[in-house]
C-alpha cells in the first residue's frame, strides 16, 4: 500500500512540475519582445534609459511607458538586447496596456 502512496504522490509532484513549465514558457513566449518593431525598455534601476538611448542611431523613441522610467522603442532586439542588459534594463514587447503616449 505505502507504494502506491509514493507513487501517486510521485505523479501528482511531475504534474505540477509539468504543469510550471507550460505556464513558464507561455510567459517566456509572452514577454519576449519582437525581433524587429516596438518594444518598452524597462529599467531595472534608477537610472533612466533616456541617457544611453538618446544617443543610438539604430533606434526610434516612440513614447513613455507606464512603468517608472520606461521607454518605448523602435528597434531590432538583437542590437538592443545586448546594450539593454548592461545598462541594467529589459525589454518587453510593446503592448498598448504599458505604453502611455505615443510621439
Amino acid at each position: 500500500m505505502s507504494d502506491s502512496i509514493r507513487r501517486s504522490d510521485l505523479s501528482v509532484v511531475a504534474l505540477i512540475l509539468q504543469c510550471m513549465a507550460v505556464v513558464t514558457g507561455v510567459a517566456v513566449l509572452a514577454l519576449t519582445p519582437p525581433a524587429r518593431g516596438p518594444m518598452l525598455v524597462v529599467p531595472l534601476g534608477s537610472a533612466s534609459p533616456m541617457i544611453w538611448l538618446a544617443h543610438r542611431d539604430d533606434i526610434r523613441i516612440a513614447g513613455l511607458g507606464r512603468f517608472a522610467g520606461s521607454i518605448m522603442v523602435l528597434g531590432e532586439r538583437d542590437r538592443l538586447l545586448p546594450v539593454a542588459l548592461r545598462h541594467g534594463a529589459i525589454l518587453l514587447p510593446a503592448l498598448p496596456d504599458l505604453c502611455e503616449s505615443r510621439r
